[in-house]
């Protein structure tokens, strides 16, 4: 059985501008669309933060960025209604501005 390795074998043969082409395309393969949420998950996501920031309770949050869903774990420190916005500080004591339509979960620890 021989060792095929696809395109790869023909990166250099190819001009740099192929490459990156190649490289950029196999990246939109793992890219996901943004999940819609509906009127009662976006009813639920509002409670568990108001909930968290109340209690200063440690929460997992899922957020989608360009493609990709990402986690952050910590403390709702600031909720921030005129621009939409959550502040989050992590573990390790940074701070992270996130929008409320980019959450698609929490979870309190």
């Amino acid at each position: 059985m021989s060792n095929d390795r696809g395109t790869i074998k023909w990166a250099s043969l190819m001009l740099p501008e192929h490459v990156k082409l190649l490289q950029d395309m196999w990246q939109d393969d793992y890219r996901m669309t943004k999940p819609v949420l509906d009127s009662q998950e976006i009813e639920v996501l509002n409670a568990q933060i108001l909930e968290a920031f109340e209690y200063g309770s440690t929460v997992s949050v899922s957020i989608y960025s360009d493609g990709t869903v990402f986690d952050h774990i910590g403390v709702i420190i600031k909720l921030d209604s005129q621009t939409n916005n959550i502040i989050l500080q992590l573990t390790d004591s940074t701070q992270v501005t996130i929008a409320f339509n980019d959450i698609l979960s929490i979870t309190i620890r």
